[in-house]
C-alpha cells in the first residue's frame, strides 16, 4: 500500500470517528441517525456528495422563495 493511499484511506476515517466522537458528545440524541450518516459518507462518498449538492440546492430555491416571499399553494 502507497503512503498516498494510507493517507486518503485513514484519514477520512480519523476524521469520521473524531465527528462521530463530538457528535456524540455534543447531542447525544441523534447518534442514532448521525453515526451511519457517516458510516454512508466514508465507505460511498459519491453518494454522499450528490446528496449534500442536492440538499444545498434545495436551501437556496428555499431562501429565495422567501426572499421573493412566495408562497406554497
Amino acid at each position: 500500500m502507497t503512503a498516498d493511499r494510507m493517507v486518503n484511506l485513514f484519514l477520512p476515517a480519523a476524521i469520521a470517528l473524531v465527528a462521530i466522537v463530538i457528535f456524540i458528545v455534543v447531542h447525544p440524541a441523534q447518534k442514532f441517525v448521525f453515526m451511519p450518516s457517516m458510516v454512508v459518507a466514508f465507505v460511498d462518498p459519491d453518494v454522499f456528495v450528490a446528496f449534500n449538492m442536492i440538499a444545498y440546492c434545495l436551501f437556496l430555491l428555499g431562501g429565495l422563495g422567501m426572499y421573493k416571499e412566495m408562497k406554497c399553494q
